[in-house]
């Protein structure tokens, strides 16, 4: 039964609720899942990239005799406030004062994104590799969650104006 009248029912407090109303909770709702199932899927290829990361490094490290001469480019999966980022973070060996630097630094992207060159710019070569393989992967991810972002954004700000 349809009730084209402009109400579907009633609110907890006994009001009419717009039919509007349940249409963009449950848009927002199909939203939230497909940026769910986004992000899991860019966590499986930040995993599968780490794998194969610690693995080359650690061959390195084994084969150099303990000098550190391997990747220090890696992927993450980054939420902050409610928005889901697909960001590359250089962990290079350093210093902070009188203390081992044990965290990386997040590589800013530029206004296209993030290029190859600026990634791959200090990578030995098995690491440009992967991260060129990695990134073609991430890249239509990092889109898509910035556009299910958006329009999930949008969508709350019509559903705060109706109330």
């Amino acid at each position: 039964m349809n009730d084209y009248s402009g109400t579907s029912g009633s609110s907890e407090n006994g009001k009419p609720v717009p039919a509007l109303g349940f249409q963009l909770a449950n848009t927002i709702r199909s939203l939230e899942g497909l940026i769910e199932a986004a992000q899991f899927q860019a966590k499986v290829i930040v995993d599968d990239y780490w794998l194969k990361w610690r693995s080359s490094n650690r061959q390195l490290r084994s084969d150099d005799g303990g000098k550190f001469s391997g990747g220090e480019m890696a992927p993450r999966v980054v939420v902050k406030n409610e928005k889901v980022y697909l960001v590359w973070t250089r962990y290079r060996p350093g210093r902070v004062g009188n203390i081992s630097k044990s965290w990386g630094d997040d590589v800013k992207p530029t206004q296209r994104g993030y290029t190859l060159d600026q990634l791959t710019r200090k990578s030995p070569e098995w690491e440009a590799r992967m991260i060129e393989d990695t990134e073609n992967r991430l890249a239509p991810l990092r889109e898509t969650l910035e556009c299910l972002h958006e329009a999930k954004i949008k969508l709350r700000r019509i559903e705060r104006k109706q109330s």
